[in-house]
């Protein structure tokens, strides 16, 4: 059989996978020239009641790329009902192959949305789409307290080497990860309060994001500044003068 892809008719090639440059025939198959895979998925919040949110963020597994191509079409949408050939919100995310992020401290629409979701018009050689971690909801950043420098940070390996009798080593490989450490300056008390809320709330047990470097002021790009953190320890704060507050914080990957 023959598939006449030049044809003006023949509009499933791209569908389909096939450069429209040459026609196929003699044969009883054809191999497609491009991977095609579905042509969306996506990601549904049902936020129970309508809400505004102002921060997005998506992650792969720890230490890997995301598994979604550079060519790949990737939107955040809002919508009123769980229905998306019409949202009433919707924004392109521009691709980054360690974190995708958005921000709008006024809010991603201009009034709140019930049903928002993330969705992706991939064709990757993977031929499926992989998440880690993801993000939509409120960020807080204080007004007048500033983390300072020296901004540090730290690299741990947790994987076992041995050495055998001859000399050759062996390694039990584990992942890597990174820590961090912020020392905030001139809070006012209603930051240290929004602080330490945070701490009550998570804890060291629980995941959040964090934005290090959000006006990508000391790194490429923001997106390569947003992580995926635990308190590595319990934070501690001192009083400097009335209504001006120090505060330590770690963090770890």
């Amino acid at each position: 059989f023959k598939l006449i892809t030049t044809h003006a008719s023949f509009t499933a090639a791209s569908l389909l996978g096939f450069d429209t440059a040459t026609d196929r025939t003699g044969g009883s198959t054809y191999t497609a020239d491009f991977l095609r895979i579905n042509s969306e998925e996506f990601i549904t919040f049902d936020l129970g009641i309508p809400s505004n949110p102002t921060d997005f963020a998506l992650i792969g597994l720890r230490n890997q790329p995301l598994k979604i191509s550079s060519t790949a079409t990737i939107k955040l949408q809002g919508n009123t009902t769980n229905e998306w050939s019409s949202p009433e919100y919707e924004e392109t995310i521009t691709y980054d192959d360690e974190c995708l992020y958005l921000t709008d401290s006024a809010g991603f629409h201009t009034s709140n949305l019930r049903y928002w979701r993330v969705s992706f018009s991939d064709q990757n050689p993977y031929g499926y789409i992989e998440v880690g971690a993801i993000f939509l909801g409120e960020s807080y950043e204080p007004t007048r307290g500033a983390v300072v420098f020296p901004f540090n940070s730290g690299f741990s390996d947790l994987s076992v080497t041995v050495r055998s009798e001859g000399g050759q080593s062996f390694s039990d490989v584990s992942e890597k990860s990174q820590s961090f450490v912020c020392e905030w300056q001139a809070l006012t008390y209603t930051e240290l309060e929004e602080l330490k809320r945070i701490w009550e709330i998570y804890g060291t047990s629980h995941l959040f994001f964090m934005s290090f470097d959000s006006g990508a002021v000391f790194s490429s790009s923001a997106n390569r500044m947003v992580k995926l953190v635990k308190f590595k320890s319990e934070p501690s704060y001192s009083l400097i003068s009335p209504n001006n507050f120090n505060f330590s914080m770690q963090f770890s990957e």
